[in-house]
């Protein structure tokens, strides 16, 4: 499921509108194996974000990434 979270600062590229974006959209969190040289090895679970919006078009861009995100 689409999570959408509120943040700072990041422009909203909708229509090239470039105001500061408000909003995050994250989907799949995704787990990071980490190695250091001494072999020694550490995991991580990292969230991905697909997206941004303004105030204006966070409705928009969550429709649109919804579509494409469809599962």
């Amino acid at each position: 499921m689409i999570k959408v979270n509120r943040l700072t600062p990041w422009p909203c590229k909708q229509h090239n509108c470039f105001k500061p974006a408000l909003y995050e959209f994250t989907d799949a969190e995704v787990e990071v194996k980490i190695s250091d040289e001494n072999g020694s090895s550490a995991t991580s679970v990292e969230t991905v974000i697909i997206g941004h919006a303004c105030e204006n078009h966070v409705e928009d861009v969550n429709k649109m990434l919804t579509k494409l995100h469809k599962r």
